[in-house]
């Protein structure tokens, strides 16, 4: 049996790219579940709600895009639009 961090991690994955092809608003908590092959539920255990979810998994990559974007923006040596390209 899967780790509740492996299953959530599942989720996770699923959700996002549900929510990248069909949309928030058409992606249903049971189309996630199905993609990640877990029972619905179980997405319960993790979030308590699909919008919370969402907003969750949106504040994560949003995070790790401007950990991404540090390097470039904490270097002075050259002009912003060069240390981004």
């Amino acid at each position: 049996m899967a780790r509740p961090a492996k299953k959530k991690a599942l989720i996770a994955k699923a959700a996002i790219e549900l929510f990248a092809t069909k949309g928030l608003a058409r992606t249903t908590t049971r189309d996630i579940a199905q993609a990640a092959a877990v029972a619905e539920g179980t997405l319960y255990r993790h979030w308590h709600s699909k919008d919370a979810m969402a907003w969750d998994l949106y504040c994560q990559r949003l995070e790790e895009f401007v950990a991404g974007l540090r390097p470039a923006i904490s270097d002075a040596t050259e002009p912003l639009a060069n240390r981004l390209g």
